[in-house]
């Protein structure tokens, strides 16, 4: 499973990388994401959910 993960995070870029593990493995707030990345709030949630969105595509095809 975790190879899996690795291999699919590998895929994004590195800023989407970084976005996404910050939210979901980290657990940062939106808030704190704000100054990490100098992105707005609804900025960030909207790339979270493409991100995701894209992950799950990206399983589906393998």
């Amino acid at each position: 499973m975790n190879h899996q993960l690795e291999t699919l995070l590998n895929t994004l870029d590195p800023i989407d990388k970084a976005i996404i593990l910050a939210k979901e493995y980290y657990g940062y707030s939106y808030l704190e994401m704000e100054h990490l990345f100098n992105l707005t709030t609804p900025n960030l949630k909207s790339k979270v959910f493409r991100i995701k969105k894209r992950l799950v595509k990206m399983e589906v095809k393998k």
